[in-house]
């Protein structure tokens, strides 16, 4: 192959063993690693997933995974196909099948849905501000 690459199955797995080898050694707690540096090291690990997760999604579209065929084995992992369905239940229905009361204990709107039937700036009058969800994502320099 070209561009240095001789052996994917190999230097995948010498890169695993590179990796988990890397980060026992960044969780040791006499390290006292910087501010700067827990940072960096985040970020440069978080491009790695990145690029890594994009790149396994390709190659699994790639996978002959079916109904009828669920699994395929290499010489170290199997693949598994899986299929989960979600559920939900129309809010008329559900307003018949409860009390009032127990019925808007229940019931979330989205701002999306609010908004085909409501004005923005009412929904900005009655809508309560939930609890932020934090999220840190590393961008380079």
């Amino acid at each position: 192959m070209s561009n240095g690459i001789m052996n994917p199955v190999q230097t995948t797995t010498k890169v695993k063993t590179y990796l988990e080898n890397l980060i026992k050694g960044l969780q040791d707690k006499n390290l006292n690693l910087s501010q700067n540096d827990i940072i960096d090291v985040a970020g440069h690990l978080d491009q790695i997933k990145k690029k890594a997760d994009k790149y396994v999604s390709e190659l699994k579209k790639k996978l002959p995974l079916s109904e009828s065929k669920k699994s395929l084995q290499g010489s170290m992992y199997i693949a598994v196909r899986s299929e989960s369905t979600q559920r939900h239940i129309e809010p008329e229905t559900f307003a018949n099948e409860v009390s009032p009361r127990d019925f808007y204990k229940c019931v979330k709107v989205s701002l999306t849905d609010a908004k085909k039937v409501i004005t923005e700036e009412r929904i900005n009058e009655i809508a309560i501000e939930d609890e932020p969800k934090v999220n840190i994502s590393f961008k380079e320099l």
